[in-house]
């Protein structure tokens, strides 16, 4: 897997892993995780697909990105819109998982002319509807908007905190390695300056920007598929099933006791899925 750095416009530096040749996967993954998230998904794919995973700048990315950079959610949104672009990728199918999957859905229905790179949609468990963010993080959000610079060391503490425990808990069913744990959540824990960035993402979810794009999914005419966690909590699947219909061409695959982190707990099932489905539409 080739690791590489891309220079955005706003002067960050975005690593990303790209791997094999053929239909492109675009992969977002969501807050405070990286590009490891989908790394079992992406050994798990044949090399006929090309896999490129970037760690986006949402709190656990390698090095902190400029100040000014907009790391909001259409911010972000813009930001996969401009590698696209930079890559010319197209009749990509970009796969979302947790707030990436948010911003995936935000991206289809953007005006952003690159949107139309996008061939195919993958979501795994995500915000959806008024999930944006979900009720849990809502607390957090909120004194974020008041106390950025408490919530910051404080999040990084009680995530970090008995190896992770707490936060690989919440999203997965099945036990995390270490090893793996640190790769995902090591650089969130130790980078307070992109850990405090994230905290703009936080803010920024809001339930009504995510109806918005929902009511505009009937116009995407690209096939979607939904692959999802049946024991997740903050997504649960009677929203699969909802929004699957929101979709002229959907369809819905079940992964019974996986959590949040669907690509952790069971990444060769989501691999199976990704490549029948990119090879049934060529």
């Amino acid at each position: 897997m080739e690791q590489k750095v891309h220079t955005l416009k706003s002067g960050g530096r975005l690593h990303y892993l790209d791997q094999g040749s053929g239909d492109v996967l675009l992969f977002v993954h969501g807050i405070w995780t990286n590009h490891f998230l989908w790394e079992g998904v992406i050994d798990a794919l044949p090399d006929t697909v090309r896999s490129i995973a970037p760690d986006w700048p949402l709190g656990s990315q390698p090095e902190p990105f400029p100040g000014a950079a907009d790391l909001s959610p259409l911010g972000i949104v813009d930001m996969v819109c401009e590698f696209m672009e930079a890559l010319d990728l197209q009749d990509v199918t970009l796969v979302g998982n947790d707030s990436g999957g948010g911003i995936c859905q935000l991206l289809i229905t953007s005006e952003n002319p690159a949107a139309t790179r996008v061939g195919r949609l993958v979501l795994t468990n995500s915000d959806v509807f008024d999930q944006f963010p979900p009720k849990a993080f809502q607390p957090i959000q909120n004194l974020a908007r008041w106390a950025p610079g408490l919530v910051s060391p404080l999040v990084g503490y009680l995530m970090s905190r008995n190896d992770y425990a707490a936060f690989f808990g919440a999203t997965c069913s099945n036990p995390v390695p270490g090893d793996m744990k640190e790769r995902i959540l090591g650089p969130f824990k130790r980078n307070d300056m992109a850990r405090r960035a994230s905290l703009d993402f936080l803010v920024g979810c809001e339930p009504g920007m995510m109806l918005a794009a929902t009511r505009k999914f009937a116009g995407f005419r690209a096939p979607v598929l939904l692959v999802w966690g049946t024991e997740d909590k903050l997504f649960p699947l009677q929203l699969a099933e909802d929004l699957t219909r929101e979709f002229p061409d959907a369809r819905l695959v079940e992964v019974p006791g996986a959590n949040v982190f669907l690509p952790l707990d069971a990444p060769y099932k989501v691999a199976v899925e990704i490549a029948a489905f990119v090879r049934g539409r060529d």
